[in-house]
């Protein structure tokens, strides 16, 4: 006999079984002692030779301990040993795996599942992550499904098929295979995150909050997911779980950008403004302060109504980043809130145009639209707003009379934001496209396959509204509609208002031609608005003044102007609200600051925070006598909810299209002895309808009635107008494709 290894030799001093011995090796692996087990199993193989259990455990030794190279030798000088062996084929896989020699890997598996397929889930399993990891995702799920199929209960199967089909994009298959891993493991933390991550993805953030919970309640306790959890919660609007969140997690990672930045938009959504400040001040401070950032600030000294400073971190953000288009967008929203000269706002929204529009020019692409002036038009609506917003309510009287024999409407849908007024849309839309999670090229796309020929895009500059769709011009006309100024862009050809909006003699300056409507402006009537009270003053004996508007628009030049209106009428008052604004210590010490220092004894004004239903905000008009209309960017929504109540408003519109909406109004129902032309008469026009108690009377009684019956609330009016409209601007383009 041979000499023997020390291995061997205790084999043989005390006798064991096979199986005895394979279970001591098996004792060693789970120990780690990886060169003992070796010894082990060579002293197995010495005896009995060729012995599989013992060729297996070499494999996986090999693999654990050897380089790569090495344990392929190993493994196929076993595979020659055991041709017929499915593991071995398994660990020859894994081998060639790690040398990266994908293909052959791949064979080794197949060749694995091909000797046992019945008991080769684990086999499907691995070549399935093998697939997934090298960019062949579908392969990987149909290899974790045939795992599924041989072994139900595989829980990192169904994990990793949720992986490969979030890659395809099948999310709702995705959220499917996390579930059942969870079921099947409920303690999976991964499985629980990325679920979560799905369901954020579908737009499910109530289901996704609790998948994010548990997995931080089973230490997967990293930044990402306190931030995630925050997200989640903050679109579903419960802004408090997510600033808890967010401050747990700053416990932890003080200095994490993403925590500041989401936890400043938080704050400043609740009018914590000095808070949101503190939070991207922090980050401002830091040379590499990401551009949204300065954004973000811009619009907290914009909701302050300091729009200097506004404006001055917009032009920082440009600095940081010129290609930021949001940052140029905010720059011209925030030349709203003051007057300026002509030349100079149309010189910035040209620069806006030239520098994000005109780069797309180029991709515009010929129209196949037949240019018949008489077939019915295909009309294109483009907007974030179909949903609980002004602007919806502006356009949903319109839309809901179209003559669908004159034309085909379409809604292309830039949110994901879904109530009652959206469905209403859907239901008067001949088609409805959500467009919210495609880019702008795929937009244009979608708009030029439909054959629209007509597009009308809504409010482009606010919120998320998408104005550079029109740059790619994917439609022959192309119209902005409640936009508050020119979009600056040639390709946008016109711009909807009507005289008193946009005067012929005006200075203000438009890339678009101006179509002027009889009247402008139209919205829902408010039915369920409550019944209008006599004038406060008929019982207190004093003049109440109020304003309901955005404090964005109301500036220090506006607080100067309503302080010289209180000093004028030394028993009058003032009522400011909008939302729960007011509840934001900032604001309030800026609003008190600023008429104290103009002289008003600041228990004249009153400043008032909630946010209520409609019918409870609307009865709050029983308080003011009088409304008082901000500027230059003045009130719409606001406006037409003070008239509605039986209030008047005073307005004084300046020299652009922003500060004439109130007068347009007022206009449309003869009431123009309520238009100012200058600070002077604003304060001599509020002044005496403070005295005229029985005027007041009168339209509180009266002034509903006349808007009702007016242009203001006549949708079929308004969209028979707009149809003659699209039906001219339609002619003219086939009457040039003609010439």
């Amino acid at each position: 006999m041979a000499s023997m290894s020390n291995a061997e030799t205790r084999l043989f001093r005390t006798p064991l079984s096979l199986e005895q011995a394979l279970v001591q090796v098996d004792g060693l692996l789970a120990a780690g002692r990886w060169s003992d087990a070796r010894q082990h199993c060579s002293a197995i193989l010495s005896l009995w030779p060729d012995q599989p259990d013992a060729l297996l455990r070499l494999c996986r030794i090999a693999g654990k301990t050897d380089g790569p190279a090495a344990a392929l030798d190993r493994i196929r000088r076993m595979v020659a040993a055991q041709p017929g062996l499915m593991d071995v084929y398994a660990h020859l896989g894994a081998a060639l795996k790690g040398l990266e020699r994908t293909e052959d890997a791949a064979a080794g598996y197949a060749r694995a599942i091909a000797i046992a397929p019945v008991d080769s889930a684990e086999i499907h399993y691995n070549l399935g992550n093998l697939l997934r990891t090298t960019g062949r995702p579908a392969e990987a799920a149909a290899r974790y499904r045939q795992a599924i199929a041989l072994r139900p209960d595989f829980p990192e199967a169904w994990f990793n098929q949720g992986v490969a089909l979030r890659s395809l994009d099948r999310l709702e298959d995705a959220a499917v295979a996390y579930r059942n891993a969870i079921a099947l493991r409920p303690d999976h933390s991964k499985a629980r995150i990325n679920l979560a991550n799905t369901l954020v993805k579908l737009d499910r953030h109530a289901d996704a909050v609790p998948h994010y919970e548990a997995a931080l309640a089973l230490g997967m306790d990293e930044a990402a997911h306190h931030g995630a959890l925050a997200g989640a919660l903050e679109t579903l609007g419960r802004r408090r779980e997510a600033e808890a969140a967010l401050r747990r997690g700053l416990l932890r990672w003080p200095e994490t950008t993403e925590f500041h930045g989401l936890l400043g938009r938080i704050l400043s959504s609740q009018g914590r403004m000095i808070e949101a400040e503190a939070c991207y001040l922090r980050l401002a401070n830091q040379p590499s302060c990401p551009p949204d950032i300065l954004i973000s600030l811009c619009g907290v000294d914009s909701a302050r109504g300091d729009p200097d400073r506004s404006r001055a971190w917009c032009e920082r953000a440009l600095e940081v980043d010129p290609d930021s288009e949001v940052a140029m967008r905010n720059l011209l929203l925030n030349l709203a809130y003051q007057s300026h000269d002509p030349a100079m706002v149309f010189a910035e929204h040209r620069r806006h145009g030239d520098r994000f529009a005109r780069p797309h020019h180029a991709e515009a692409k010929p129209h196949g639209n037949l240019p018949d002036p008489n077939r019915r038009l295909r009309i294109g609506y483009l907007s974030y707003d179909f949903r609980n917003h002004a602007v919806a309510r502006n356009l949903l009287p319109v839309l809901s009379a179209h003559d669908h024999r004159a034309v085909e409407v379409f809604c292309y849908a830039c949110s994901t934001i879904s109530d009652s007024i959206t469905a209403s849309f859907q239901h008067h839309a001949d088609h409805w496209r959500p467009v919210a999670d495609i880019s702008d090229d795929a937009i244009a796309d979608r708009i030029r396959a439909d054959g629209i020929d007509i597009l009308v895009s809504l409010a482009g500059r606010f919120d998320g509204n998408r104005p550079l769709v029109c740059a790619r011009r994917p439609a022959p006309v192309q119209i902005s509609f409640h936009d508050v100024a020119t979009s600056g862009m040639e390709v946008m050809d016109y711009l909807v208002a009507d005289a008193a909006l946009c005067p012929r003699d005006s200075a203000e300056r438009f890339t678009e031609r101006i179509l002027r409507l009889p009247s402008f402006y139209i919205t829902t009537p408010l039915r369920h608005a409550p019944d209008p009270m006599p004038p406060p003053m008929a019982v207190t004996g004093a003049p109440t003044f109020g304003s309901f508007n955005n404090p964005a628009k109301v500036t220090g030049e506006v607080l100067d102007l309503w302080a010289r209106l209180l000093d004028r009428l030394p028993t009058a008052r003032l009522v400011l609200k909008y939302l729960d604004r007011y509840e934001s210590p900032d604001l309030r010490d800026r609003t008190l600051s600023r008429l104290a220092a103009a002289g008003v004894d600041t228990r004249r004004v009153q400043l008032m925070a909630s946010v209520d239903r409609m019918v409870s905000h609307l009865a709050l008009y029983d308080r003011i006598d009088v409304a008082l209309d901000p500027f230059p960017f003045c009130g719409s929504t606001t406006t037409f909810e003070a008239l509605w109540m039986g209030v008047p408003v005073v307005t004084l519109p300046r020299g652009t299209m922003v500060s004439r909406w109130s007068a347009a109004m007022l206009k449309t129902l003869e009431m123009t002895d309520l238009i100012a032309g200058d600070k002077d008469e604003y304060v001599a026009i509020a002044a005496r309808l403070a005295a005229d108690l029985p005027r007041l009377s009168a339209m509180r009684s009266g002034l509903r009635a006349q808007v009702r019956a007016s242009p203001l609330c006549d949708g079929p009016l308004k969209a028979r107008q707009m149809e003659r409209l699209y039906r001219a601007v339609w002619r003219r383009w086939c009457a040039a494709r003609g010439s």
